[in-house]
């Protein structure tokens, strides 16, 4: 919020100086604030921050230029961003409700740090939008969203590795590496942050955005890493690909349609966890084609990997339909017991009503004979 003094010689506008915009004054997101001093005049500007910001690496890309682009990518970004939000939470829930049979699975292990890596990256960046008039709480922000995504990618990597370990290097797979991969996920992003906000802290939090700043190239500090990991991801899914298509040589005559058919399947499947949609970002530094494409398949990365980690994933179907068979079992059962308690109690109830009959009638039997006795009697 800035505060102008007015003059009668002009009339003031609030805009700020877009880069973006081939270096030129700019209006969008800007207001002028009604007060009732006439000499001075108020400005507020609020920009929202979209999702094809997280890739730039020079100031203002030509992908946002203009305001219907700006805000079209804002609102496809806050809706992609809460339908992840609401399926990693989801997600979660259900590795936390069958944890026992779901979780004993190392591969699942690496989906669950993923989905809390995700969560968390996107809460952060949703926050962002709201708190960059607070310039402490933005730059904090601004730091924590760096690790949160940082830790994404490297929870990525860790996803690339298991995937070449379980399919390429069939045997001596068994050892557990759940705890290097939480070290290769939780603490490897740690010097990577800290050493760049100990060196330039005040490129944090800075031209609006509550991000990384590109000046002096300062946004390579999470572009470079993340450039890295997809290419070794992308490495790792070449070698995954050959490896399925070579294990499913099929003695048929269409058994180069199927190899075909199995390793598009499969890259279609990896493609957003392993990063590589990744790549739209920086394609979107050049056009506004990309920034759309970067914008709609991130915002709904969340959705997408809890398809496929959850609902495809074969454990989690069998632990999901073993606990639903053991409840309707359980219910039957219950059923059951509770019916032949009823059979019981209608025989015994069934049985006194007999027995309380007979003997009322042996009553009702019994009773004219001591009348015939007692009029004997009195004849004689």
């Amino acid at each position: 919020m800035v505060t102008l003094k007015e003059s009668d010689a002009f009339v003031p506008q609030c805009m700020y100086w877009d880069h973006s915009n081939r270096s030129s004054w700019s209006d969008y997101g800007c207001q002028r604030v009604v007060n009732d001093e006439k000499s001075h005049a108020t400005c507020n500007c609020n920009h929202t921050t979209n999702y094809a910001v997280l890739m730039q690496i020079k100031p203002g890309p030509p992908s946002t230029t203009g305001k219907v682009h700006a805000k079209t990518l804002e609102i496809l970004t806050i809706i992609g961003c809460s339908f992840s939000i609401f399926a990693l939470i989801s997600g979660l829930l259900i590795f936390a409700i069958f944890r026992h049979a779901v979780l004993s699975n190392e591969r699942n292990v690496v989906h669950c740090h993923l989905m809390i890596a995700m969560l968390f990256a996107i809460s952060m960046f949703l926050l962002s939008n709201n708190v960059q008039k607070n310039a402490v709480f933005c730059k904090t922000i601004a730091i924590l969203l760096h690790y949160a995504y940082l830790a994404t990618f490297c929870w990525m990597l860790v996803e690339g590795i298991h995937l070449y370990r379980l399919i390429v290097i069939v045997y001596g797979n068994e050892r557990n590496l759940k705890w290097l991969y939480i070290i290769v996920g939780w603490v490897v992003p740690l010097p990577i942050v800290c050493i760049s906000a100990g060196i330039r802290h005040t490129h944090y939090g800075q031209n609006g955005s509550c991000w990384l700043s590109t000046d002096d190239g300062f946004s390579w500090a999470f572009v470079g890493p993340v450039i890295l990991i997809i290419t070794l991801n992308i490495i790792v899914l070449a070698i995954v690909m050959k490896t399925i298509i070579t294990l499913s040589n099929l003695d048929s005559e269409n058994a180069n349609i199927a190899k075909i058919r199995s390793g598009l399947k499969t890259a279609f499947m990896l493609f957003p966890m392993l990063g590589i949609t990744w790549i739209f970002g920086l394609l979107a530094n050049y056009s506004i084609i990309f920034a759309y494409l970067f914008t709609i398949l991130n915002s709904v990365e969340g959705v997408w990997f809890v398809f496929v980690c959850c609902i495809l994933n074969t454990e989690v179907r069998e632990a999901v339909l073993l606990t639903w068979e053991r409840k309707r079992n359980a219910n039957r059962v219950g059923n059951d017991a509770s019916t032949e308690d009823t059979g019981y109690e209608m025989r015994q109830s069934t049985r006194t009503q007999v027995q309380v009959h007979v003997h009322v009638h042996t009553q009702v039997e019994v009773q004219p004979a001591h009348e015939s006795e007692n009029v004997k009697t009195l004849e004689k």
